[in-house]
């Protein structure tokens, strides 16, 4: 898990929270999908009002990102993208036992970016180690989870980079599974993100296909929509 992720924290993941609550628990439903999903590919867009409705607008600068599953619902790869579709970098994981152990991060050259180990797995904590591209080692922590779910992490940057700087990240869900907020949480309790999500589509599987993410200093108005595009086998 590239340390960068962390700071993006749309956690795509929650990225980062959505990969190590799959280490233990692999299939669809773990990523709070219906239906058996080959890829789905988000997209970030700004938002406008037209006639008392938001409405999709310019393409934002976030990452897009593509998941890759196979047959029986296992995340094989992971794709980041700019506005144009082209790959930045990519995560491609190692099993063992069904389990993810271990996360590759490439660029779109090939060159790896990191490595995380995932150790001392259990149905409600998961320990990781992230190392550089110089097998320096960066960032380590834990996740926690609740009914398959990451609920908190804690997360400490090694990387001088970032000064040993200790954050924690906190996930809620609404009754349907779907992430409804999340914050991070300096060292000095300090909550430098607070995000909050309305779904306002969903595909024939209910699978949610719109979203709207807000800002907690901007409350009243979405700081970006983000559209799912699915495919299945």
């Amino acid at each position: 898990m590239k340390t960068k992720k962390y700071f993006l924290i749309p956690l795509l993941i929650a990225v980062s929270g959505m990969l190590n609550s799959c280490a233990k628990k692999t299939g669809w439903k773990e990523f709070g999908l219906s239906g058996k999903v080959k890829t789905y590919t988000e997209h970030h867009y700004e938002v406008e009002k037209k006639s008392g409705e938001w409405q999709q607008g310019s393409p934002t600068e976030d990452e897009n990102m593509q998941v890759y599953f196979d047959r029986d619902g296992n995340c094989e790869l992971l794709e980041f993208m700019n506005a144009e579709n082209i790959v930045s970098d990519k995560s491609i994981f190692k099993r063992k036992g069904g389990e993810i152990v271990e996360e590759l991060q490439y660029n779109a050259n090939g060159d790896l970016l990191s490595i995380t180990e995932i150790k001392n797995q259990s149905d409600t904590t998961l320990e990781f180690i992230s190392f550089d591209e110089n097998g320096e080692k960066d960032c380590q922590g834990t996740t926690f989870l609740e009914n398959d779910k990451i609920v908190r992490e804690e997360i400490e940057f090694i990387s001088n980079d970032y000064g040993n700087q200790k954050i924690i990240v906190e996930y809620k869900y609404d009754e349907n599974g779907h992430m409804s907020s999340h914050k991070q949480i300096e060292g000095n309790g300090e909550i430098t993100i607070y995000n909050r999500f309305k779904f306002l589509e969903f595909d024939e599987h209910n699978n949610w296909t719109k979203r709207l993410e807000y800002s907690y200093k901007e409350s009243n108005a979405p700081q970006k929509m983000t559209i799912r595009i699915y495919e299945y086998y």
